[in-house]
């Protein structure tokens, strides 16, 4: 049903939380210029803009009207906005391989963020448009979306720079939204106005919440909102930038998303478990130039309620161009008349639940009335009279789930007919190596004994708490972590997530036995997880079993081959045992692998640097800037190079730089204060960590160099002090406590300083600070017996 009113706004309770990937999009199609077509000739090129973590009902043309989003809002004033757009699972990775492809995550492959690619043999819209001479380039804005996921292919350029930022829950690669318009507009201004297909994607409303001033303040209750209207501002910003060039006014722009938000709605407080309308209805909002009017069905400010899909933009946007049809594409070009109508229903799956926790996967079949949903306990909602899908009906009507389940397993037949996804089929002499390792992997397909996973209905409160573990460990709070997924695990004990963080939080705190045993326990749930071998490898590595690790690490890179970072754990494995030569073929291969990683690149110069091959060092830290120069760890290794060179103007300089790109890159102050104080001006090295402490006052490890300082001048009191301070914010940190009872031992008050020592000792007594606090200890009390 299609009617024309006016864009409306209405209240809606503020979200709590959200967490993981949510994405708009923004598709607009450019009209070529200059090429003597008549004023109604249909578009030609294609911007595509993606918003990260939104909801539709949380933007103004939605019916939020505690958000100011106008230029997302007058896009909608200006053209057709879909009230019904369903995509096809509550992911990022996934939903943007179907919008590019426009095919269903069980025909296309890609089933969930981190480890899937879409394969080369997908034809994707980028591929389309390149054959038809499109100049093609993405700007994204998070690790998710990087390029080596697969959907670079057809792009001339795939800009993915963004590791200057770290999300610090998750750990996602990111950069904000204005240094992403930042990048497109260099480009825009390089292309001028040939026809283009331009994807630029902005991450910023992923949990955490931090927008900067004035929305920080102006949303200071609702943080989220304020993240999605400084995107706003800068999806203006770009479209500022192509009016000043002539292209609005010749632009049919396409507004959508790839999944929406739950804001705690049926116990999900972000989304990628469920596939609720809540995260599966998604904003779709069509604005055209009135040269295209006679290509285009609606008028403007119509509202179609119509049940639609995120399948249906490719076809939609390549029919409006002229561009030949996708292969193998499952949605409809929208623009035609009666497509609309004859569709019938729409899919929906999610994957996460079973393979970031074990839990059974989810999928599910919506008509615009009923929404079928295929799980251990299976469900079934009555849309007219339920929208917020609060009441299972399926006792009620029967014939209908059956009707449903019915059309929905034959997609799960095809689903299953095509085999395994990622990993590849292993052979015999591959299994039984994995086998020889102690691994038996399922080698099934997904769905295989689905029925007897637990249902996500069931766990999906631990979902929520397995993420606040992960952000605990990240932060270096181990035994919080800990506390939690002990809790976890003794009722999901299938949480093979919950179990490799657990085993890597013992293995942060030095405690091995349990660290494997969680292995173990985790492998049992699923054999042949990535992040658990490697987790698995990482215990051997730190157990001494170097040889052992690398047969895991090897296992690996069998099973997924595109697993990134691989070789470069082999190749720290070699470097632990002297093995240089192996190190460096294991860091060359992973730089050939994934030459657009900073990461690699800086791994490969530190192999490099401790084999003793300073000009190879340089040379490659001179690589990993040349890769992304806003990477300040890439500057800080080539300071460290010069400084153990000697050459210590180059390493302030370097030095200097890191922190120019990165101001809270506190180690850059401590290396510089290293030199200072090795030549003797010691004010300004001290000056030097005082300010790494105002920008970083948690950081323990300044307060260790501070105390080191003041023990050598002599200020005992003062070393005693910045030492406590460090313990406050790291109370396990061994050089710290080393430093705190050697200086208390320069006092003569030996007393308290053996406990101290023996407190270093209990860490990490192998370690050169656990031997150092027993050689002191030892000289301690033999000079007390005298």
């Amino acid at each position: 049903m299609t009617k024309r009113i006016p864009a409306t706004h209405a209240g809606e309770n503020r979200p709590r939380r959200a967490r993981a990937c949510t994405i708009l999009l923004l598709f607009i199609v450019l009209l070529q210029s200059g090429c003597g077509r008549e004023e109604g000739d249909r578009p030609l090129s294609v911007v595509l803009i993606s918003i990260d973590t939104i909801r539709p009902s949380r933007i103004g043309c939605y019916g939020n009207d505690a958000i100011e989003t106008p230029h997302i809002d007058d896009l909608a004033a200006r053209g057709v906005r879909f009230t019904n757009c369903m995509a096809s699972a509550p992911l990022t990775l996934p939903s943007h391989a179907t919008i590019l492809t426009g095919q269903y995550p069980f025909r296309h492959r890609v089933r969930n963020n981190g480890r899937y690619v879409l394969g080369d043999e997908r034809e994707s819209m980028a591929e389309i448009l390149k054959r038809k001479e499109y100049e093609t380039a993405a700007f994204v804005g998070a690790f998710p979306l990087a390029a080596k996921f697969g959907l670079a292919q057809g792009f001339d350029r795939y800009d993915d720079e963004f590791q200057q930022s770290i999300n610090e829950v998750q750990h996602y690669e990111e950069r904000s939204a204005d240094r992403v318009v930042d990048a497109a507009l260099a480009w825009l201004d390089e292309k001028g106005e040939e026809d283009m297909f331009l994807f630029v994607h902005f991450f910023d409303p992923h949990f955490r919440y931090e927008p900067p001033e004035p929305f920080a303040t102006d949303y200071a209750s609702n943080l989220y909102d304020g993240e999605v209207a400084f995107v706003d501002q800068e999806i203006g910003r770009l479209l500022a930038a192509l009016r000043e060039k002539g292209i609005d006014r010749r632009a049919l722009i396409v507004l959508t998303g790839d999944h929406g938000e739950s804001f705690g709605d049926h116990g999900e407080m972000s989304h990628a478990i469920f596939v609720y309308d809540a995260t599966i209805r998604v904003p779709l909002v069509m604005v055209w130039p009135d040269r295209a009017s006679s290509a285009i069905p609606w008028s403007r400010g119509s509202v179609v309620d119509d049940l639609v899909r995120t399948i249906d933009i490719a076809p939609t946007a390549l029919a409006l161009v002229e561009a030949p049809p996708m292969t193998g594409a499952q949605g409809v070009d929208l623009s035609r008349a009666g497509a609309i109508e004859s569709i019938e229903n729409s899919y929906a799956e999610s994957f996460a639940s079973k393979e970031d926790y074990g839990w059974s996967p989810l999928r599910s079949i919506r008509t615009p009335e009923w929404k079928y949903i295929m799980a251990p306990r299976p469900e079934l909602y009555d849309l007219t009279e339920d929208p917020g899908e609060t009441r299972n009906v399926i006792e009620e009507n029967e014939a209908v789930a059956q009707r449903m389940a019915s059309e929905l397993q034959a997609w799960v037949t095809e689903d299953k007919s095509r085999g395994t996804d990622e990993a590849k089929p292993l052979d015999d002499e591959t299994r039984a190596r994995l086998e020889a390792l102690g691994y038996v992997t399922r080698g099934g397909v997904p769905g295989a004994k689905e029925a007897d996973l637990p249902d996500p209905k069931d766990r999906v409160g631990f979902a929520d708490r397995v993420f606040d573990a992960e952000g605990y460990s990240n932060a270096g709070r181990y035994e919080e972590a800990i506390e939690i997924l002990q809790e976890i695990v003794v009722t999901d004990d299938s949480n093979h997530r919950a179990w490799k963080l657990l085993a890597d939080a013992y293995m942060s705190t030095g405690d091995l036995s349990s660290a494997r045993a969680a292995i173990d326990r985790g492998l049992e749930s699923e054999p042949d997880n990535p992040f658990l071998l490697i987790s698995d490898a990482h215990y051997y590595s730190l157990s001494g079993d170097y040889d052992k690790s690398n047969e895991i690490l090897r296992a690996v890179i069998t099973l997924y081959p595109r697993h990134e970072g691989v070789h470069g754990l082999i190749a720290e494995n070699y470097k632990m045992v002297g093995d240089w030569e192996g190190a460096i073929r294991e860091a060359v291969t992973e730089t050939e692998k994934n030459p657009a990683s900073v990461k690699s690149w800086n791994s490969l110069g530190a192999v490099y640097s401790l084999s003793g091959d300073d000009e190879r060092a340089i040379e490659t830290f001179r690589r990993a800037i040349e890769v992304d120069p806003s990477e300040a760890q890439s500057h800080f290794n080539l300071g460290n190079v010069y400084m153990d060179r000697g050459e210590n103007e180059s390493a302030i300089e370097s030095y200097r730089e890191a922190l120019r790109v990165d101001p809270e890159f506190v180690e850059a102050y401590q290396n510089w204060s290293f030199i200072e104080a090795e030549a003797g001006r010691l004010e300004k090295a001290v000056a030097l960590l005082q300010k790494a402490i105002r920008v970083k006052p948690a950081y323990a490890n300044s307060y260790l160099l501070l105390g080191n300082l003041s023990r050598k001048a002599g200020a005992y009191d003062a070393a005693i002090k910045h030492y406590r301070t460090g313990l406050h914010y790291d109370s396990r940190n061994q050089d710290l406590l080393l430093g705190l009872g050697t200086a208390l031992a320069n006092v003569g008050r030996v007393e308290e300083a053996i406990p101290v020592w023996q407190e270093a000792i209990a860490v990490a007594p192998g370690t050169p600070a656990g031997r150092a606090a027993a050689a002191n200890m030892a000289t301690a009390r033999a000079n007390t017996r005298r």
